[in-house]
Parts: structure tokens; C-alpha cells; sequence
């Protein structure tokens, strides 16, 4: 299960320079890294009209995807989830996945990016959960960095969410697009019956991971 937080900040405040430099430190450091970037423009995917996708679409299909040799790219109308089904729907294998934008998610972890040119005044008060600054100027607040020390940023990031921690059961559940919080003891429970039932079935002997979706109603 990928650890999430996301890069915040006003238009134009560098949010993508940062999440690039940030990025590249991370995976030069081996981490299997995912980025999501919310944006509020529309159909940015080149899907034109007459193509096979978009014929599809407008047949009535819900969601087409183009599985090609490089890539794998999908047309889907689905609801707007939040980012931290996103992340677990769309990277489950990767280390970390980091956004950009989300900052009104209630629950996202958030580092904003400020800039003096574009604004002086800080997001950090108005939105939740703003667990530290990146600027060009001295904000005053406690684990702010300067918008050009990205080896301290990355240091923050990696032992506020990579440091050695005690073991958890890795076990995510989610329902209707809507991360459910469960204790450690369920988790451990979970996982044991999870992979204990699967065990009694033929061909799972290797496996490592178990993907499972439950419907209360059909088809």
C-alpha cells in the first residue's frame, strides 16, 4: 500500500518544478514512485472525435481503455474519488505516490509550495493538514524549506513517511471511492483470514498479494 501526501499551492506557485525535483531525488534514492495531478481542465486526453475510443464512447461504454505495447491509457467518466483511492486504485505496487493539488481533500497529507511573486499569503491556515512549507521566502513556520533545498525536503519526507516504523499488516479497505480507518488489530485479523482462506485454494501457494472487490448489490 503506496504512502500518500500531496503538493499544494496557489496558480503559478511552482508546484510542478518542485514535485519533478522531488521525484527524481526519490527515485534515484530505488522508491517505486507514482504522481496523480488533479486539474480542473477537461478531456486533456487525446481521444478525437472518429476514433475507435471515442466511437465507443459515444456507443455508451462507461470507461474504454487502449491497451497498448507501451502503455496503458483509459477514457473514464467515472466519479471524482479522493486522491487516497487514487493512489491505492491506480499505483498499489508503488512506494510512495505524491500529488499535486487536492488541497481541499480533508484527509490528504499536504506540503505547500509558496512563492513571494506570486503570494505572500500561506495556505497553511486555510486548508488541513499542512505538514510543512516550501518557499522562497522565511515563513516563519515550523518545517518550512527553502524552495532550492530539495535534499532537506526530501530528507523531511523521508523520515516523516519511510522511516523504520514497527511492521503493519498491509491491508487497505475502501468502500464507494471512501478510505475505511481500521485499528491494527483488525487489519491483522483481516490479513489472516484473507490469505488463510486463500491458502486452502488451489494455485495460490506463491502468491503475495490478494486483490479482492465485494458488491452488496448486482449484476
Amino acid at each position: 500500500m503506496p504512502i500518500c501526501f500531496s503538493f499544494i499551492g496557489w496558480h503559478n506557485s511552482g508546484k510542478t518544478t518542485v514535485v519533478e525535483k522531488v521525484v527524481k531525488e526519490l527515485v534515484q534514492k530505488g522508491l517505486n514512485v507514482g504522481v496523480i495531478k488533479s486539474t480542473k481542465h477537461a478531456s486533456l486526453a487525446e481521444n478525437p472525435p472518429g476514433s475507435d475510443s471515442h466511437r465507443l464512447q459515444k456507443a455508451g461504454a462507461s470507461a474504454v481503455a487502449l491497451a497498448c505495447p507501451d502503455q496503458l491509457i483509459v477514457f473514464n467518466h467515472t466519479p471524482r474519488y479522493n486522491f487516497e483511492y487514487l493512489a491505492f486504485h491506480l499505483f498499489p505496487d508503488a512506494d510512495i505516490v505524491i500529488g499535486e493539488g487536492f488541497k481541499n481533500d480533508p484527509e490528504v497529507l499536504k506540503i505547500e509550495v509558496a512563492r513571494k511573486e506570486v503570494s505572500d499569503e500561506l495556505l497553511y491556515d486555510k486548508v488541513p493538514n499542512v505538514i510543512g512549507i516550501v518557499a522562497d521566502f522565511d515563513t516563519g513556520k515550523e518545517n518550512s524549506f527553502h524552495i532550492d533545498d530539495i535534499h532537506g525536503l526530501v530528507k523531511f519526507i523521508k523520515e516523516k513517511f519511510l522511516a523504520p516504523k514497527d511492521v503493519e499488516p498491509q491491508v487497505e479497505m475502501f468502500g464507494d471511492g471512501k478510505k475505511i480507518y481500521l485499528k491494527y488489530f483488525v487489519r491483522k485479523t483481516l490479513k489472516g483470514l484473507i490469505f488463510g482462506f486463500a491458502s486452502a485454494l488451489r494455485g495460490t501457494e506463491n502468491i503475495e498479494k490478494l486483490e479482492i472487490m465485494a458488491k452488496q448489490k448486482g449484476p
